[in-house]
């Protein structure tokens, strides 16, 4: 029986900011496995990283677009439409890279609006019935404080492309 041992160290934190570092073990043999979890402290510079992520904040980079940016995207050609986009996604590939991506979307016109209407909900089609700008798209990202969000967000494509967007930190209950 031949055993090969593969050891793989794992070190991560959890958008609830738990903690887990495990060194994995596998065995295998060419009639069974055996896979066993093994808990260790993490090394110095990764509990320094760890501890740095931990005490970083979310931050909620929305993207409005306007008439005017719906606009400009629907002058694009196939090829200018396909280069935007990839900024977008370079953006979110450079903020995962960095450890900072926690979610990115991009948002469909079609929606709903609701609101009260003396004491009675309204249901418009929306976004676009009772807006100025919609929100096309967000990111969730990690910074330390809302001058590094703002600085990290300044890289947005959506700028260029002639939206606003807004920095906004996330509130802790």
């Amino acid at each position: 029986m031949t055993l090969k041992l593969i050891q793989i160290s794992i070190c991560a934190v959890s958008l609830s900011g738990l903690i887990c570092t495990a060194h994995l073990q596998q065995k295998l043999s060419s009639k069974e496995g055996d896979v066993g979890i093994l808990l260790s402290q993490p090394t110095p510079r990764q509990e320094q990283k760890l501890q740095e992520k931990k005490a970083m904040k979310k931050y909620l980079l929305v993207i409005y677009s306007s008439a005017e940016s719906e606009k400009q995207w629907a002058s694009y050609t196939k090829e200018q439409m396909q280069a935007a986009v990839q900024k977008y996604s370079d953006y979110a590939a450079r903020l995962k890279e960095e450890g900072r991506l926690v979610d990115a979307e991009g948002l469909s016109e079609h929606g709903k609006v609701m609101k009260l209407v003396d004491g009675k909900l309204s249901i418009t089609d929306g976004p676009y019935s009772l807006a100025k700008e919609v929100v096309g798209g967000y990111y969730v990202f990690m910074a330390n404080d809302l001058a590094e969000a703002t600085e990290i967000a300044k890289d947005c494509p959506g700028i260029a492309n002639g939206g606003t967007i807004e920095v906004r930190e996330q509130m802790n209950y």
